[in-house]
């Protein structure tokens, strides 16, 4: 489905997400009050969700845990909006599955 939609790319073992992609998982991020900085927001909030996207890619078939998880893409702590924002934009969207403390790729994706 996410394939099929255009929001993943598929490059032999990779996943990741496309223009198509980025840009509808941060739909919900508000606009910036000044339109110049609007591209450097949304590329922040890309980039940071990016970034989780591609660790949980990089362990599957296998999980790992939010503090792992926070501490290989540079958040300081699992319990910060920031982490759980971004990390709830994944979930959202279909992207990962989460169980307990532990975070993984959904099956449509490394199946």
């Amino acid at each position: 489905m996410l394939s099929a939609n255009g929001l993943v790319v598929k490059q032999g073992d990779m996943v990741s997400l496309s223009a198509a992609g980025l840009a509808y998982f941060d739909g919900g991020i508000p606009p910036p009050q000044s339109p110049r900085r609007s591209g450097h927001v949304a590329r922040r909030a890309a980039s940071a969700v990016q970034r989780l996207f591609d660790v949980i890619i990089e362990r599957a078939p296998r999980g790992i845990t939010r503090a792992d998880l926070a501490a290989a893409t540079g958040y300081e702590a699992v319990d910060g909006g920031g982490f759980r924002n971004t990390l709830s934009v994944l979930s959202s969207n279909g992207l990962i599955h989460k169980a307990g403390d532990e975070v993984r790729a959904v099956e449509e994706l490394i199946g």
